[in-house]
């Protein structure tokens, strides 16, 4: 976990996911959201029909949390821990 800037996570072509210290803020549920949208990067790199189709096979609820999330999102405090 790190400082990601505005992310809450990444993925990288070698297979790198990297989370913002501030997911552990978030429910359960929300945390298992940001993990599991890195993870189907792995598999697909957009965010178009076929990542959305990973990440409902991989969260059947995925458009609850999604919309949950962006309720929440704007509320979560990110800025620097030194």
């Amino acid at each position: 976990m790190g400082d990601l800037g505005v992310r809450w996570g990444s993925c990288t072509a070698d297979g790198s996911i990297s989370l913002h210290w501030a997911v552990m803020q978030l429910p359960p549920d929300l945390i298992e959201y940001v993990l599991v949208h890195e993870l189907c990067h792995l598999k697909e790199p957009g965010h178009g029909p076929a990542f959305r189709r990973e990440m409902t096979l991989a969260l059947p609820d995925f458009a609850r949390r999604e919309t949950w999330f962006e309720q929440e999102e704007p509320f979560m405090w990110r800025g620097s821990v030194r």
